[in-house]
């Protein structure tokens, strides 16, 4: 009798520590699932950074110095004569966004670059706008060597934020950079937020 009670509550008392066991390893791999999906919720989305703040790319550097928002007036009607080089004014549902690039080759290689290796994203994961003016061609990094130039850009006037998108040729997925809201960029003739260069 007595020997039977006491296997009896091993029994329960190693049934229970199984049990804390248990929960202990599932709530283990629970923070451990949880941390992987937030790691990936940051990779999907491929923000990697912000205006004034470099960013590691696979030859070295890229940074955003600075962003100018541009709109023309239409207050009376009548199309006045704009900063957007292209045919007439700036439309009035869209607006000029001018974006200073800086890029850093840190490697002992050659490392190309093109206007058309950026693009501006209306959202995270939205539709992209190719720029519409440069001021800099198709060229070769040479190791060491840094440029920086300006990328100007005409979206749509009611896009609340947008980023920066960059294709590093070493990278399989672009780089996003948040340029912030555009309510807040500097209009024409007003000062930017300036950034040291890399």
């Amino acid at each position: 009798m007595y020997s039977t009670t006491v296997v009896k509550a091993g029994s329960a008392q190693l049934g229970l520590f199984s049990f804390v066991i248990a929960v202990g390893l599932a709530a283990g791999a629970g923070v451990f699932l949880a941390a992987q999906m937030l790691a990936r919720g940051s990779d999907d989305g491929r923000v990697r950074g912000e205006v004034g703040q470099p960013v590691d790319t696979s030859f070295g550097q890229i940074a955003v110095t600075d962003v100018r928002r541009i709109d023309d007036a239409h207050g009376d009607g009548q199309a006045h004569s704009g900063h957007f080089s292209g045919p007439g004014s700036i439309p009035q549902d869209r607006r000029e966004v001018q974006v200073e690039v800086a890029l850093a080759n840190r490697t002992e290689g050659l490392v190309p670059y093109s206007p058309r290796g950026f693009a501006v994203c209306l959202g995270p994961n939205g539709l992209l706008v190719s720029p519409s003016e440069a001021t800099f061609f198709k060229g070769t990094l040479q190791p060491g060597g840094v440029i920086d130039g300006q990328l100007t850009f005409l979206v749509p006037s009611d896009v609340p934020r947008l980023w920066l998108q960059f294709r590093d040729p070493g990278l399989a997925d672009p780089i996003l950079i948040d340029l912030g809201a555009t309510a807040t960029a500097t209009e024409a003739g007003g000062a930017g937020h300036r950034h040291d260069h890399l």
